[in-house]
């Protein structure tokens, strides 16, 4: 694997693991790491991409509203979004 690394593999020629890719290092970077991130699927012609899913729901924090208020503040990790 750290022969396809940008820096090569550090053993060399005494590596214990075989450095020869008659497929090409593209094929084999693409077998071990699935298809490229930055391709994205092309969807069927004439079909829209699917929507991106929403948000993740944040439950609201009880002690917000409270008389006291919320004593964690902006680093609180529920919501004070009122709306």
């Amino acid at each position: 694997r750290n022969f396809l690394s940008p820096s090569g593999c550090s053993f060399g020629a005494k590596c214990r693991f075989s450095h020869d890719v008659p497929q090409g290092v593209q094929d084999v970077q693409q077998q071990m790491l699935g298809p490229v991130p930055f391709a994205p699927a092309m969807p069927p012609s004439g079909a829209l991409p699917p929507p991106p899913p929403p948000p993740p729901m944040i439950p609201f924090c009880r002690h917000f509203l409270s008389p006291g208020g919320c004593r964690h503040g902006a680093r609180c990790r529920f919501s004070h979004d009122v709306n």
